[in-house]
């Protein structure tokens, strides 16, 4: 007999039993049904995400960077005698209060540790199905993956769970809302009536309710046009005072910084960094400017060495600066770097 026919079996009393157990699910909502994707609307979000822009070089692609934290009352590790979490169904969309719906889809992703995500512009996506279910006999769930045709779909079990994933990648200067709920496998109550005292160890797929980030923006880094690079002509005798740095706009990026350093690597010991500049322009369009700042002139008006120079962006509107693919703060989307030989001149006046 299947765990829903057992269900209808029970009568009042069971029905009384069973709404008891789900009232006490303040974390999770009921993957109810077989088909139907109805989630209960009545329970409490049980995740916590954010997103920001990815800004590391060393990853390369523009990209967003999406984190969330595991839910509360569950273990990440798989329990064949208990609840745990399965893993988190992932969503991208550009408007802030798009519903978790197949078509939003982007990724299951399995573990129960497993919280955090690089959406990239330029890795390769392919439609899938994954499979999700519970097994009575050992309490794991198993998750199946396999090429996939047709629409995204999903279809929910009281035992199982398909997905049809439809993946697109996002697109370099669009804003992003990113929504995560967590699959997380409960036993039932145990042991059901009329089953002569049974252990089911597969227990019910209930799902956390829907948890969205705040915005984030997949942006490209600005690309460096002047002055040259040296060895170029007329990367000789730059004066940081005088010189328009100039550079092209990035999609959706109105924030930018200037940053100068004798270290190819910017580190923060021996890099001048200025104010930022609030400059909306579009995508590719030149954006020029001048350091009118003395103290990082003065500070680099005696060297000799080579000079590094860079260009951050970022979108004001986004509520986390950008991260890396680690999730630690860098604050800009970079460029690339260039380097120039300044001129020699004495410090301004006091």
């Amino acid at each position: 007999m299947s765990r829903l026919q057992r269900i209808h079996t029970w009568g009042s009393t069971g029905l009384l039993i069973l709404l008891m157990a789900l009232s006490g699910l303040t974390a999770f909502g009921c993957a109810s049904g077989v088909g139907d994707g109805v989630q209960n609307p009545d329970q409490i979000v049980g995740v916590g995400v954010q997103a920001a822009s990815l800004g590391d070089a060393a990853f390369g692609a523009p990209a967003a960077w999406v984190s969330w934290s595991a839910p509360q009352g569950f273990p990440v590790v798989p329990q064949p005698r208990g609840g745990y979490v399965v893993g988190y169904e992932l969503y991208r969309a550009a408007s802030p209060r798009a519903a978790a719906v197949p078509a939003n889809m982007i990724a299951f992703l399995e573990g129960g540790g497993v919280t955090s995500f690089i959406d990239s512009a330029d890795e390769p996506r392919q439609s899938q199905q994954v499979t999700v279910t519970t097994n009575e006999t050992s309490g794991y769930v198993a998750v199946n993956r396999a090429a996939a045709t047709g629409p995204a779909s999903t279809t929910y079990g009281t035992d199982s769970i398909t997905y049809v994933i439809v993946p697109s990648p996002p697109s370099p200067g669009d804003l992003y809302t990113y929504t995560v709920r967590a699959v997380v496998k409960k036993l039932p109550p145990q042991p059901f009536p009329g089953t002569g005292g049974s252990l089911d160890l597969g227990g019910e797929l209930v799902l956390s309710t829907e948890a969205r980030s705040t915005q984030a923006t997949v942006l490209e880094p600005p690309i460096l046009t002047d002055p040259p690079n040296s060895p170029d002509p007329g990367s000789y005798d730059v004066d940081i005072a005088t010189t328009l740095f100039s550079w092209q706009a990035s999609a959706s990026a109105d924030t930018y910084v200037i940053e100068f350093s004798t270290d190819r690597a910017f580190p923060p010991s021996n890099t001048s960094r200025t104010r930022p500049y609030l400059l909306s322009a579009a995508a590719g369009a030149i954006i020029s400017q001048t350091v009118n700042e003395p103290a990082i002139a003065d500070g680099f008006a005696t060297v000799t060495s080579p000079i590094y120079w860079r260009v951050g962006a970022r979108n004001s509107g986004d509520a986390l600066y950008p991260r890396d693919r680690f999730g630690r703060p860098v604050d800009w989307v970079y460029s690339g770097s260039r380097s120039f030989t300044g001129i020699e001149r004495p410090p301004s006046a006091p």
